[in-house]
């Protein structure tokens, strides 16, 4: 391994058991000196709550702390009321059966759900604390903008942004449900929410420490609801909805809609890493790829099916990132010497109809293609993206242990303090043996 080499961390979902692991993960990571070297994070539910606080300790400088957080994060709810995978596994029969008697969904959509989802709610705003993440890059980014009249101050401030070559960038997953959009809700926009939130306090006539409270407060907000999106569960903690945001008037461009849970779309994203410049991407795999055990009831074959689902999408980010590097390695795709790119800016500003299906080209490679305020806005991130070059990346799994493989999906959701903790201590001793097999390549 190159200690120079940029790493991106991308962490399954799977409830409890899946924040357990990716503790340990990134404990043995720490202790081990190679979480230095990790500049992007995503994950999916459970994932993008681990992701969330690598990605904020990252950007306080604060990463000695981060084991004793996640810790907490994960510690917060072994109650133990879900004791041992057996137990699990009844309360989810019992569930899955009552609901379809209609008045047991009804009392649990009324009164269940909408605690959960409070719940829910609390762990992130507890745990992530996204009004620090949104402070620090207040701060670090808004703090100095002087002149914000018309709206080019925030095209520069997030030009600024988007360049800097040490931001740390953070990428979760979710599924919007009526348009069947896979979404990305990465780090550009929770800070575009935070430019907006910021624009919304100056048309409302606040100054100085007042509105950047309130463009704190605002985009924190905004941050809250789209980790919860990854984390939606339906009859668990029910949907969530972006539709309006306290203190952020223009919301176009920052993905509205009605989500469930991420773990139906990527889990987790691994294609945006590439956009972060990395050199590797190590994946924390909880629903493993292969199955070597026999699959004699219809139990075990439902679970099978589940790891199927879960890890379809992930083979085909893997695919795409195997087909970049293929490419790349044969000349297929290079990067554009001067001519090419005099030639292809030329064009752009003479033929019309060229820069129409180029702008349509572009646009449905976004999630959402009415967001963008101009056309001008439309051709500068075309720019960016043609003069962007690509490096090849390599991939790796920090696979499930062997003897945590046969867990079936009820264990996830397991909440013994024991449990977790033991967990935890798998993924720290299991990410010990991957980093030796990874020194001795």
């Amino acid at each position: 391994m190159d200690s120079e080499h940029k790493l991106g961390l991308a962490f399954q979902g799977g409830s409890f058991l899946a924040g357990a692991i990716a503790t340990g993960v990134v404990t043995a990571l720490l202790r081990e000196g190679e979480f230095h070297r990790a500049t992007a994070f995503s994950g999916t539910s459970a994932g993008a709550l681990v992701a969330a606080l690598c990605w904020r300790h990252k950007l306080q400088q604060r990463t000695r702390e981060l084991p004793e957080h996640l810790f907490a994060q994960w510690m917060a709810n072994a109650c133990g009321l879900i004791p041992n995978e057996t137990t699990a596994t009844v309360l989810k029969l019992a569930d899955r059966w009552l609901l379809l008697n209609p008045l047991y969904f009804k009392l649990k959509e009324l009164f269940v759900v909408p605690v959960m989802h409070h719940l829910f709610e609390q762990w992130v705003v507890e745990h992530v604390e996204p009004e620090a993440i949104m402070a620090v890059l207040f701060d670090t980014y808004l703090g100095e903008v002087r002149d914000t009249s018309g709206i080019g101050w925030r095209r520069a401030v997030e030009q600024r942004y988007e360049a800097d070559e040490e931001r740390v960038t953070l990428a979760i997953g979710t599924a919007e449900i009526e348009s069947g959009r896979v979404v990305t809700i990465d780090d550009l926009d929770l800070f575009h929410a935070l430019v907006e939130a910021y624009a919304t306090a100056l048309d409302r006539g606040l100054q100085g420490a007042a509105a950047r409270e309130h463009a704190v407060r605002a985009a924190a907000r905004y941050m809250t609801l789209a980790l919860m999106t990854s984390g939606s569960l339906d009859t668990v903690n029910g949907i969530t909805r972006i539709d309006t945001v306290a203190g952020i008037d223009n919301l176009d461009r920052l993905h509205r809609g009605t989500y469930l849970d991420g773990a139906y779309s990527q889990n987790p994203p691994i294609a945006p890493l590439t956009k972060a410049d990395v050199d590797e991407i190590w994946v924390v795999e909880i629903f493993p790829e292969r199955c070597d055990r026999p699959l004699t009831s219809n139990e075990k074959r439902e679970d099978r099916k589940e790891e199927l689902l879960q890890n379809a999408p992930v083979q085909h980010q893997h695919q795409f990132i195997n087909n970049l590097n293929f490419w790349l390695k044969t000349g297929q795709l290079r990067e554009l010497d001067a001519d090419e790119l005099r030639r292809f800016e030329e064009r752009l500003n003479s033929d019309a109809d060229w820069r129409n299906e180029v702008i349509d080209l572009f646009k449905r490679t976004t999630a959402q293609p009415t967001a963008w305020r101009d056309e001008q806005e439309v051709v500068a991130a075309i720019r960016q993206k043609v003069r962007r070059r690509y490096r090849q990346i390599r991939t790796r799994t920090i696979a499930l242990p062997t003897d945590l493989q046969p867990l079936t999906d009820a264990a996830r959701i397991v909440n013994s303090p024991w449990f977790i903790l033991y967990m935890m201590l798998r993924g720290y001793s299991n990410t010990l043996d991957f980093l030796g097999e990874a020194c001795t390549e």
